[in-house]
């Protein structure tokens, strides 16, 4: 199955180094290392057997996101972070290597070969969502034209322009990028007078020529500015765009028809970043999976109850809020023994607690004795309850 595997998304990279850390981690020397993972910590068999010389322990890098694993099985190796700082080192180095971190031509490529909804986030501020099928490049790898299939969004800081939603780019969006030819200014810096210096100002026909080779001519309508005054979108009305072409820049290719409506231009010279799904999600129409769920209480059985509240007196003994009392911890047996008689791992915790505490001494033979009728009554808890005792002893 794996062989047939050609393209590990982002989000599987992601789940490998949730499996190999929170799930399956180790922490510490790798000769002798701690379990940190809630897999391993859940389950009795696995955390006894990873620790053993059966199962590989592998130094934590940033490349265990190579690695593939199989939930069915035990796994054959993990791998040990020295520290949980070592750990979070990892983790940001996964983090730089993701499309939202380094944008550029890497970004669009995992976005295009994703096939679903992303998001091309400009230097300008400009978020184009929609899924990417064609961009194209220099020899500098500088983004000079990029195309999406529709519905597409504008958006700035997650919040979708006006007038620029699906409804008015359902079949795609597409623009050129970079600097103008001119003087190679970038335009999403340039002020309305230094604008207008170079004859780009609103309800006149102007002619932009980029330095790819693109030209933008047509009727300027309006222009989009963020808060902070950069230049975003501009919209031409009666608008061709069309690109130099072949050696010698004499063909020319259509991206854009004046029959085909209102052109609305990108403004931005670099992609800084490349994320999943639409940047306004609400506006886009697809946050009904993200809508928070309200999970309804659980109610618990009056016998229930009664086991947490042992189990919560267990853990005010152990961290000493209050003395011991003989008395008291015996009535906890009595309740386990009417109430919970199988409650195996309470009568372990309350064994262990007796072998620290000399007053308690003479409850670790009742102890013991409930732990023998439950292992001869529940075979399958019986390595459990060994391996319990012995630990017992042994912090002591």
């Amino acid at each position: 199955m794996n062989a047939a595997i050609t393209h590990t998304s982002e989000a599987t990279l992601l789940g490998r180094m949730n499996w190999w850390t929170a799930e399956y981690g180790l922490i510490g020397d790798i000769s002798a290392p701690k379990i940190f993972g809630a897999g391993l910590l859940s389950s009795v068999g696995e955390a006894r057997g990873c620790l053993t010389s059966a199962v590989n322990k592998i130094p934590l890098s940033v490349d265990c996101v190579d690695q593939t694993y199989d939930i069915t099985e035990k796994q054959p190796q993990l791998f040990v972070a020295k520290t949980f700082e070592d750990l979070e080192r990892v983790l940001n180095e996964l983090e730089n290597r993701m499309a939202f971190r380094l944008g550029g031509t890497i970004g669009l490529d995992r976005a295009k070969t994703a096939k679903t909804v992303n998001t091309v986030v400009l230097n300008s501020g400009l978020q184009i969502s929609g899924k990417l099928i064609e961009f194209t490049n220099d020899s500098k790898k500088e983004i000079t034209f990029i195309k999406f299939e529709g519905p597409c969004q504008l958006s700035l800081n997650d919040q979708e322009l006006p007038h620029q939603g699906k409804e008015q780019h359902s079949h795609g969006f597409s623009s050129p990028l970079g600097l103008l030819k001119n003087n190679s200014s970038c335009l999403s810096t340039m002020s309305r007078q230094e604008l207008q210096a170079l004859g780009i100002s609103t309800n006149k026909v102007c002619t932009l020529q980029l330095v790819s080779g693109i030209t933008v001519h047509g009727l300027l309508k309006s222009e989009t500015r963020s808060a902070d005054g950069q230049l975003v979108l501009l919209s031409f009305e009666n608008c061709t765009v069309k690109a130099a072409m072949g050696l010698d820049q004499k063909e020319e290719k259509i991206l854009f028809d004046p029959s085909w409506g209102t052109f609305d231009m990108a403004i931005g010279s670099k992609v800084t970043s490349v994320f999943g799904g639409p940047a306004d999600r609400n506006s886009y129409g697809i946050s009904d999976s993200f809508v928070q769920k309200i999970i309804p209480r659980k109610k618990f059985t009056t016998i229930e109850d009664i086991k947490h509240a042992v189990y919560t007196d267990i853990r005010r003994m152990r961290e000493n809020k209050s003395p011991v009392v003989l008395a008291d911890v015996h009535m906890l047996i009595q309740k386990l023994k009417t109430n919970a008689p199988n409650e195996w791992l309470a009568f372990l915790e309350i064994l262990e607690i007796s072998l620290q505490f000399e007053p308690l001494a003479s409850l670790t033979a009742v102890c013991k004795t409930e732990l023998e009728r439950i292992q001869n009554s529940n075979p399958e808890k019986s390595e459990f309850i060994e391996l319990g005792l012995a630990l017992a002893h042994k912090v002591v």
